[in-house]
């Protein structure tokens, strides 16, 4: 079977599970009129990192913006912003993960004094800037993921409408990293009041 004809088959499976199910027809057909999600989750296109299996949720919950790395670039923070003003979300969840790939390329990457890739070009200085204090390489990426989620909070926090949101209680920002080996998902702490 082709890649093709498994993603036919997954949607008719789908279909069959809109048409049997009755629970879930009928918040299929409320969904299809309008959505409401609560949270919006930012996170890494990775394969293994689906937000909706992480936390268990149900379509329609989450609004889910996905790059490689999580990075926000111009259209994925228009894409927040447009969430945040048209749906009544309670929190915006910036999920790094574990092993990421796109920050281990930008630690392959970092003796290189330019680089033309337009993703590496914003996760260069986030690895270099965690490289200065450490020389373990797993520690080095695990770390870079951390900083990476903080970086991103940086950004959203530098929206005036995601701050305003914010400072008015609206909207919560929440740093958070999935560890792809135990399926869990470390909260970040917060410091001096702030999601860091």
């Amino acid at each position: 079977m082709s890649y093709l004809e498994k993603l036919k088959l997954g949607n008719e499976k789908f279909i069959s599970k809109i048409k049997t199910e009755s629970d879930f027809k009928e918040q299929f057909e409320r969904l299809a009129r309008a959505q409401n999600p609560h949270t919006i989750v930012i996170t890494c296109s990775d394969s293994r990192v689906v937000p909706e299996y992480i936390f268990h949720c149900e379509i329609g919950e989450l609004f889910v913006v996905r790059t490689a790395g999580g990075v926000l670039d111009s259209v994925a923070l228009a894409t927040v912003e447009f969430a945040v003003s048209a749906f009544d979300v309670k929190q915006i969840v910036v999920l790094g993960h574990t092993n990421c790939g796109a920050i281990a390329q930008a630690i392959k990457h970092l003796d290189e004094k330019e680089n033309e890739n337009p993703l590496l070009q914003k996760l260069i200085p986030i690895v270099t800037n965690v490289y200065r204090d450490i020389t373990d390489e797993k520690d080095l990426l695990n770390r870079s993921v951390i900083e990476n989620v903080k970086e991103q909070i940086r950004i959203l926090e530098n929206s005036e409408l995601i701050a305003n949101k914010v400072k008015n209680k609206e909207v919560s920002i929440i740093p958070a990293v999935y560890n792809l080996e135990t399926g869990r998902v470390e909260f970040l702490k917060i410091e001096n009041g702030r999601n860091i």
